[in-house]
């Protein structure tokens, strides 16, 4: 007797609860923006895509099915359908790699893509024809000298050296280190060469 008489109360309380739940989220002020039918990267603990996100003021409300944020939408929320496209969580650069890499892109001898040593010390080469005697040919960082099917090890002062015999050259690899030619280490070594590097960057 006792529990049939137990299933109807907790089957109440669940009702209850549900109810107030839903009361609750009535209550809510509607959501100021709502995005949908995207893929909403959370970066939770199982990394999970969800489609839809809810925002008010400066803080996201509810994230899930494109229905159940859709709910938090009132007659003055935008609404915005992000057509299958990605949302990511706010990326915050602290070495400003962007904006270095503006600056520099264009003076650069890039070796992206490069998959030859011949090519990219032929792109060495050409690099300081185009600067003149004297100038800095650099680059920093984006390569890595396993990328050359023709030969993957380091580069060599001997052979920075014929690429550029009249510049110093400094060719920064991973973020890691750097390869420079007798000239480049005659500017004072590692540090005194990266400060007149620097300076010749200046007026680039």
């Amino acid at each position: 007797m006792k529990r049939l008489m137990l299933k109807p109360l907790l089957l109440g309380l669940l009702s209850a609860t549900v109810g107030a739940a839903v009361a609750a989220q009535a209550q809510q002020p509607p959501a100021d923006v709502v995005l949908t039918n995207g893929k909403i990267i959370t970066v939770d603990g199982k990394f999970t895509i969800a489609q839809a996100v809810a925002i008010r003021g400066d803080r996201f409300v509810a994230v899930g099915s494109n229905a159940d944020v859709n709910r938090l939408a009132g007659a003055n929320t935008r609404r915005i359908d992000l057509g299958g496209k990605a949302v990511i969580p706010g990326l915050i650069d602290a070495h400003a790699h962007l904006t270095r890499g503006a600056e520099t892109w264009t003076t650069e001898a890039r070796f992206d893509d490069v998959a030859s040593r011949k090519q990219a010390l032929d792109i060495v080469r050409a690099k300081a024809a185009e600067l003149g005697a004297g100038r800095f040919v650099y680059n920093l960082g984006g390569w890595s000298y396993d990328q050359f099917t023709d030969n993957p090890t380091p580069l060599t002062r001997a052979e920075l050296d014929a690429a550029a015999p009249n510049n110093p050259v400094y060719l920064q690899f991973s973020r890691c280190c750097a390869f420079m030619n007798g000239k480049a280490i005659d500017q004072g070594a590692v540090g005194g060469a990266r400060r007149r590097w620097q300076t010749d960057r200046a007026h680039q």
